[in-house]
């Protein structure tokens, strides 16, 4: 491997609503960049459990509604975050963007 190239190769899990991330033009420079990527999809079998949870009074199915919390879930055990929502919202405003520190 590039010597270059060794500080990305650390897992990267992304957080996405894009219905398929492992196909999605606008995360091809992560997937490209980073050889350990990673999506909620890619776990089948924890995201299982929430599948068929439903409403006890309406019986909707609500699994799929859920997913979020399964991303947020994930989110705090990270080494570092980068929060584009975040970041989007800073660059529509004219703000800068900074780093936050995990320390």
């Amino acid at each position: 491997m590039d010597p270059d190239l060794k500080r990305l190769n650390v897992p990267l899990f992304i957080t996405t609503d894009s219905k398929d991330p492992h196909t999605d033009e606008h995360l091809r420079l992560f997937r490209r960049s980073f050889p350990c990527v990673f999506f909620l999809e890619d776990f089948p079998q924890e995201v299982e459990p929430i599948s068929g949870i439903r409403n006890p009074i309406s019986g909707v199915e609500i699994g799929n509604m859920l997913v979020p919390f399964l991303d947020a879930m994930v989110v705090p055990r990270a080494a570092r975050l980068v929060d584009t929502c975040r970041m989007y919202w800073e660059v529509n405003h004219g703000l800068d963007i900074y780093e936050r520190s995990s320390g």
